[in-house]
Formats: structure tokens, C-alpha cells, sequence
């Protein structure tokens, strides 16, 4: 698992969009991609390189459904791969404060809770912080 504590690489405007489309909406083939987007396949191109590269977004196995009816040069869908980052959550109640770890697909990986003590906002943010860098379980 991806430490909670490894940087995300830094995205351009163009590469956080084609990330978040794919993210939301696919997997998706690049022309589909381009067409949502109004980008050229150049661009397209430049801009998801450093996405795979970067182990966020993956070239899937092209639908063998859409194959058959598709004419030409077959694609392969562009898909994120959902443990290459992960998101963590905090819920704070008046007595506990839940923590959860997701991947990019929201399957969770750890969940956390510990009792809320106190409401001063620098010891909730210590404790947020406490749970931030506990090991998963």
C-alpha cells in the first residue's frame, strides 16, 4: 500500500482534468476522452504520458463486446488504477472521531476511531494528526 504520507505528483490543469474524467466516468477510450475534453489526440497524448507513467492511470483490455461492432484500429481504454493513490476521511463527532482510508475507487482500506477527549481545535488537529500517520488496519 501507498504510504499515506507520499506526495501526488504535481498536475498540470489539462492532466487534472483527463484524471478526473477518467476517474469519474471510466474507463474511457482516448478519442472519447479527447471528444469530453475538446483536446486533440497530440494532446491527449502529452498529457496522459506522465499519468501512466506515474502508475495513476492504466491501459485496459479493450471491451471485447465493442470490438466486434467497432471497425479500425482497436483502442484500449484508459482506467485509474484505484490503489495507486488513497484518500483519507475524518468524520467528528461531539465524543469520537472516525477516520477511513479509500482508494480512488472508494473501497476502503482501514477504518479508525478514537474517543474525542477534548475540543480544543489544536489538540483535535494533533489528534487528526496522530491518526493520519497510525499504521493501517
Amino acid at each position: 500500500m501507498t504510504t499515506l504520507g507520499a506526495s501526488w505528483p504535481p498536475l498540470s490543469p489539462g492532466e487534472r482534468a483527463v484524471a478526473i474524467e477518467v476517474l469519474v466516468h471510466g474507463p474511457l477510450s482516448r478519442s472519447e476522452i479527447a471528444r469530453r475534453l475538446n483536446l486533440s489526440a497530440g494532446s491527449l497524448t502529452r498529457l496522459t504520458k506522465p499519468l501512466i507513467e506515474s502508475g495513476l492511470l492504466i491501459e485496459s483490455a479493450e471491451d471485447t463486446m465493442l470490438a466486434e461492432v467497432r471497425l479500425g484500429r482497436p483502442s484500449q481504454p484508459l482506467d485509474v488504477v484505484p490503489e495507486s493513490r488513497y484518500f483519507l476521511g475524518f468524520k467528528i463527532t461531539g465524543d469520537r472521531v472516525y477516520g477511513v482510508v479509500t482508494t480512488l475507487r472508494s473501497d476502503v482500506v482501514a477504518r479508525y476511531e478514537r474517543p474525542l477527549t477534548t475540543h480544543d481545535p489544536a489538540e483535535v488537529a494533533d489528534l487528526l494528526h496522530e491518526m493520519t500517520v497510525e499504521p493501517a488496519r
